[in-house]
């Protein structure tokens, strides 16, 4: 795995009636993720198992590149991966979170939780299957994958955004 990102295509409802107010519910993302076959052998199978520290439902995907496999959670490249050939694809992922709401203790809100899970304790675990190689894991972190400033931008195209941003001051 060369490189994953994050876009977020939908962000949770705000209950702003509400006293205080809540922003929780779904959000939908958009997961990039890029391979680079590094061997000297062409990778005529290669699958990508997607795990999360919290329940993800994996939903729309890059459909040229990739196709679902098994129980969700395996992607599987849809041709070869030559020596050096760098191959992307994306899936849409959703997951419930809640922005922390205003209180005493944090007068304009936060931190993200995605499912009672603090962002920071949040993690994608990949493993890669090619042919006979040996299997490949690596963990990254939603932080790592830029989930705050995806949610800055994600705002900052709402039509809602003033009052978002008036709302929830402490957002980046």
């Amino acid at each position: 795995m060369t490189s994953a990102e994050m876009e977020i295509v939908t962000l949770p409802l705000i209950r702003d009636a509400l006293d205080p107010p809540e922003w929780s519910g779904d959000m939908r993302v958009l997961f990039h993720f890029k391979l680079k076959n590094v061997g000297r052998v062409m990778a005529r199978h290669t699958c990508v198992k997607i795990d999360s520290s919290v329940g993800i439902v994996w939903g729309n995907y890059d459909n040229k590149n990739v196709s679902p496999r098994g129980d969700g959670t395996f992607w599987e490249l849809s041709a070869p991966l030559y020596p050096d050939m760098e191959i992307g694809f994306s899936i849409e992922g959703t997951f419930l979170c809640r922005y922390g709401e205003v209180s005493a203790a944090a007068v304009w809100g936060g931190p993200w939780f995605i499912q009672r899970k603090k962002i920071s304790d949040v993690v994608l675990s990949l493993s890669l299957f090619a042919d006979n190689a040996p299997v490949k894991r690596k963990t990254v972190p939603i932080e790592a994958l830029g989930f705050d400033k995806a949610v800055a931008q994600a705002v900052d195209r709402s039509p809602q955004r003033n009052g978002i941003r008036g709302t929830f001051l402490t957002l980046p």
